[in-house]
């Protein structure tokens, strides 16, 4: 793991309080909205959580690296303001209600199975925790404006959007968060990749730019694992874990949240 750094809360200027909009609609953001939602803290009480709730880790093309850690009395307990209040009761506060039943029991570990449209639910839900764990984590943001209305508008991902699922039992907090992104100079293509740890299930959010390499990096080397399983594209008869597919350790964790880098290396 990387150096920690342990910190509390994140502080902005008022100027810039007053000049956020929405990332989800453009209106005026402000509304407090929980990163991890607040059902979670009933699975992950504090007598099970210990000090550190959630981790963060960047890793950039350039080399560089960050890791964070947030202590809270909540596991569920991190926020960010880059919401308006219609998004935050609205369509997100309506996503956590469908993706609850769904998503709760593979977080202590239970089998699961879900249908096409469960399937497109949870991987919505992916990708609205991985835009606003990004902003929690980083200053530069790899979903576009578009890509996050489109997410609001139709409840499923937007084009170049593929999201895994895979098992995880180590010694990590409730929650862990690594962001990296890569770039294949030769394809001009831009992987950003968001792995995101809720108790046992990890799911993995990978986003392609331009959006129409994401067929053609699957093609040249595919991003399903002995690990995970797809959730989006969906497909039939899921289930999780999948037939035959490996638990993550933390080693394992940590290096299946790297694995693109290999993309950029081979050429």
């Amino acid at each position: 793991m990387l150096d920690s750094v342990t910190e509390q809360t994140s502080r902005t200027s008022p100027s810039e309080k007053s000049a956020r909009e929405c990332v989800f609609c453009g209106g005026k953001a402000g509304s407090r909205e929980h990163v991890f939602p607040n059902w979670l803290n009933e699975i992950f009480p504090q007598s099970q959580i210990g000090e550190t709730t959630v981790t963060l880790d960047n890793q950039l093309t350039d080399g560089s690296s960050e890791h964070r850690e947030f202590k809270a009395r909540q596991a569920a307990n991190l926020t960010v303001k880059e919401v308006c209040h219609d998004c935050n009761t609205g369509w997100m506060a309506n996503l956590e209600g469908q993706v609850r039943p769904l998503m709760a029991p593979m977080t202590i570990g239970q089998s699961s199975q879900l249908t096409l449209s469960e399937q497109l639910t949870l991987a919505a839900w992916a990708i609205k925790t991985a835009v606003t764990l990004e902003l929690s984590a980083r200053p530069s943001r790899s979903f576009k404006p578009a890509q996050c209305h489109f997410l609001r508008v139709n409840g499923y991902p937007p084009a170049g959007v593929s999201v895994h699922a895979a098992t995880y039992s180590g010694n990590e907090g409730p929650f862990t968060y690594f962001h990296g992104e890569m770039t294949r100079v030769d394809d001009h293509v831009t992987i950003s990749f968001h792995t995101i740890q809720v108790g046992n299930l990890v799911l993995q959010v990978s986003l392609y730019d331009p959006p129409s390499s994401n067929a053609q990096l699957l093609a040249l080397e595919s991003s399903s694992s002995k690990y995970d399983v797809p959730v989006y594209p969906p497909i039939e008869k899921w289930r999780w874990p999948g037939s035959g597919t490996s638990v993550l350790d933390d080693s394992l964790l940590d290096s299946y949240a790297k694995r693109f880098w290999e993309l950029s290396v081979r050429r």
